[in-house]
């Protein structure tokens, strides 16, 4: 975790949740500042914004100013770091069995086996014509 600052520096790494989708992580990296400008790499995306005070620190707004616009702040830093998702190797199909219904629930994992073997899921009504 970055350590805190009240201004942004340059190397510093960001990261801001999403409002309305958790799992959506904006992360960037502070790469020039002058005075009142922040220039952000943002995972490939080059971008210049403005910097506000806020709360004893700076905020930037690098996808525009909206409601539900993502917001970097300079007394936070990189608070949402990557995760590693597990990887799974040379599991039988009891452990991942197992596995789903410590998961999921038993009845969830059930549903999960039904739809692997026969394609469809499960919350779907299948209609047949009889002759």
């Amino acid at each position: 975790m970055s350590t805190l600052s009240k201004t942004f520096t340059v190397g510093q790494k960001l990261s801001a949740c999403s409002i309305g989708d958790r799992d959506c992580i904006f992360r960037a990296k502070v790469i020039k500042r002058t005075a009142k400008r922040v220039t952000l790499d943002m995972e490939g995306k080059i971008v210049t914004v403005g910097i506000s005070e806020y709360d004893g620190g700076e905020i930037c707004f690098p996808l525009g100013r909206y409601s539900m616009a993502p917001s970097f702040r300079s007394l936070e830093g990189d608070r949402y770091p990557k995760q590693e998702v597990p990887q799974f190797k040379d599991e039988t199909d009891d452990q991942l069995f197992k596995l789903a219904a410590d998961l999921l629930g038993m009845d969830d994992a059930i549903k999960l086996v039904e739809e692997s073997f026969l394609g469809v899921p499960s919350n779907v009504i299948q209609f047949r014509r009889t002759a």
